[in-house]
């Protein structure tokens, strides 16, 4: 059994995506950001390529993702609750979630899809919010099953930061690790609270 690391239950707990900070450009803002972040990768052995919804064959999957995949992404995370989680809702049996129907039917159809996934096509915020809030919480969960976690996902804060930086999905064409949605999406870009500066540069495509 494992935490549910979950930052939001509920999307109306969460800043809205449209209430990011406003990053006046900087070109020496800029270098600092991707020089702490290539730094960072470094420390935790992070590797900026990798992504967990990587597609096999990706002429066997449809390219029109449309909004339908937030519903997807959704019951995907209702499923998961039923058929893994605790009557409280504070530990998922990972073990039991690997093999189940729902995670088997995410990982070969709804995550790959994300790669050709816009989350611009989400125009109401609590539409992107809740979008943001299930996908962080899904990809926790496929990191966790992935990385073979069977206690914590770190075991000290060195560990918890690779965890958040390494677990990532390819969304729209961009790597968003689980740290990039929660602060530099769900928090609106003021990043995370240990480091200095915002999570995205002023011309990282990410920024929303």
């Amino acid at each position: 059994m494992s935490g549910f690391g979950s930052v939001y239950s509920n999307p109306k707990d969460a800043p809205s995506t449209s209430e990011s900070i406003q990053i006046r450009r900087s070109p020496l803002g800029d270098r600092l950001i991707k020089s702490r972040e290539a730094i960072l990768d470094f420390i935790t052995g992070t590797n900026p390529d990798e992504i967990l919804n990587e597609i096999d064959n990706p002429d066997q999957l449809p390219r029109n993702a449309g909004v339908e995949i937030t519903g997807e992404l959704k019951r995907f995370m209702d499923m998961a609750k039923i058929s893994a989680m605790n009557e409280q809702g504070t530990f998922v049996d990972y073990d039991q979630l690997r093999d189940s129907p729902p995670y088997l039917e995410y990982q070969q159809s709804c995550s790959p899809r994300m790669t050709y996934f816009d989350p611009g096509l989400l125009s109401l915020p609590e539409e992107r919010t809740a979008f943001w809030i299930n996908l962080y919480n899904a990809l926790i969960m496929d990191g966790v099953i992935a990385k073979k976690v069977t206690q914590s996902v770190g075991s000290n804060s060195l560990h918890l930061l690779a965890f958040f930086r390494q677990t990532a999905y390819n969304v729209g064409g961009q790597r968003m690790s689980t740290d990039d949605i929660e602060h530099g999406v769900l928090r609106g870009n003021r990043g995370h609270p240990m480091l200095p500066g915002p999570q995205f540069s002023s011309s990282d495509p990410r920024l929303v």
